[in-house]
């Protein structure tokens, strides 16, 4: 914003000085019969305005260049930050696997689980609410895409065309455009058919 205002600035003063000097100091001469050392001094005090000018340009210049260079470090310690978390997020999603593989239903096991899940969950939601990682949050009634969704279930409904999206389970999670975690939905099946719907952490996050 800074470096906006300082170019309008400039411009302005350029306009300015275009507009009372629409008349060069030669044809200045002819108008107002300037002697040869009135031209020169002139042209001398034209040649400060221009190197004025110049002189400001490049400042902006240097604090633009400046800024861009700020901006590139802070993307990039961004970037290694988002790595850094989606590192443990995959971590905390391995380590859930295997606790479910391994406790089944034990309620010791069953609490771990919960507690992992709470852990993810909240590093998931810090990560998006930092602009890191979006959101895929799919709507009923779209056609569920395979890159972005996984199909945990179907809904006996009328309210939706059959193998729509009828309900989201979980949302999902992309960085960069790139998924890390599909989002689950549940998708509508004939009335007359049978519910299936699969548990939402059954085979990982």
């Amino acid at each position: 914003m800074a470096f906006d205002v300082a170019v309008y600035d400039v411009g302005e003063s350029l306009f300015q000085s275009r507009t009372a000097n629409s008349a060069t100091p030669k044809s200045a001469r002819r108008a107002a019969k300037l002697s040869p050392a009135e031209e020169l001094e002139a042209w001398r005090k034209r040649a400060e305005e221009i190197t004025r000018n110049y002189q400001k340009l490049v400042k902006n210049y240097r604090q633009l260049k400046s800024h861009l260079k700020q901006q590139a470090e802070w993307h990039q310690r961004c970037n290694a930050m988002a790595a850094g978390a989606l590192r443990n997020c995959r971590e905390l999603e391995f380590a859930l696997t295997a606790a479910r593989k391994q406790g089944g239903d034990e309620p010791g096991c069953t609490a771990l689980i919960a507690g992992i899940e709470q852990v993810l969950e909240n590093q998931l939601l810090q990560l998006r609410e930092q602009g890191l990682i979006e959101g895929i949050e799919p709507q009923p009634a779209e056609i569920p895409d395979e890159t972005l969704h996984e199909v945990v279930g179907t809904r006996q409904t009328d309210e939706f065309a059959e193998g729509l999206i009828a309900e989201v389970a979980e949302i999902g999670y992309a960085c960069s455009g790139k998924p890390i975690r599909k989002a689950k939905v549940v998708v509508a099946a004939p009335a007359n058919g049978n519910d299936t719907h699969q548990e939402i952490n059954a085979d990982g996050v």
